[in-house]
């Protein structure tokens, strides 16, 4: 059989693939598959977008390479990088996951808070080149792709966060960071379940 893995990519704010790495230090042995959390580097030189998404599918290549099974999972901003990598490696990938990210552009395109301001191009690149990408994707591609939104996002409304034909469900929080942890603790097995169907029908 196979090994799997689990691809997690970050959101907004510096070292933010802490943030990944807090909710999923048990997720190895519930998922029975390795766990990387990527960093992404939003905040840091890590040159233009495209060379930061670059790295990403240079390394889901060489996963692939090796005989691995990938799927991928974007908490916030890193939702619609996963869809963009998805978009570029769409054979080699089981699922993908979008927790609370945007993945259309529209009024608020760019996170509110001051200190994420200098890397709002990234998210508005990321964000515009989602959109386009999801235009391209078939029927099958979407049933990859489950999206996992709160009740009322002030970042993140729901016709932005969610694709039509793919796996949209929605928790009970009324806010976006509420909607991210409920999403990867109370409502983690739902995801459990999605990423397991998929790497089994693979």
């Amino acid at each position: 059989m196979k090994q799997s893995v689990l691809i997690i990519i970050p959101p907004l704010g510096v070292d933010s693939y802490k943030m990944g790495e807090k909710f999923t230090r048990d997720w190895p042995r519930d998922l029975q598959m390795e766990v990387i959390n990527w960093p992404f580097f939003w905040e840091k030189d890590g040159g233009s977008y495209e060379a930061r998404l670059k790295r990403l599918t240079d390394k889901i290549e060489d996963l692939i390479q090796d005989d691995m099974r990938v799927s991928l999972l974007g908490l916030s901003a890193g939702g619609s990088v996963a869809i963009n990598a998805f978009s570029e490696k769409k054979d080699g990938i089981d699922s993908v996951v979008n927790v609370g990210g945007r993945l259309r552009s529209g009024e608020v395109v760019f996170p509110k808070s001051k200190s994420e301001n200098d890397n709002n191009f990234l998210f508005r690149e990321s964000v515009e080149r989602c959109e386009k990408n999801i235009e391209g994707l078939a029927s099958a591609d979407k049933r990859k792709i489950l999206t996992v939104r709160p009740l009322w996002d002030e970042f993140a409304p729901i016709n932005f966060a969610t694709i039509s034909g793919a796996n949209n469900i929605q928790n009970i929080a009324f806010e976006h960071i509420l909607g991210i942890i409920l999403a990867m603790t109370a409502y983690k097995n739902k995801i459990f379940s999605f990423i397991k169907s998929n790497r089994n029908s693979a």
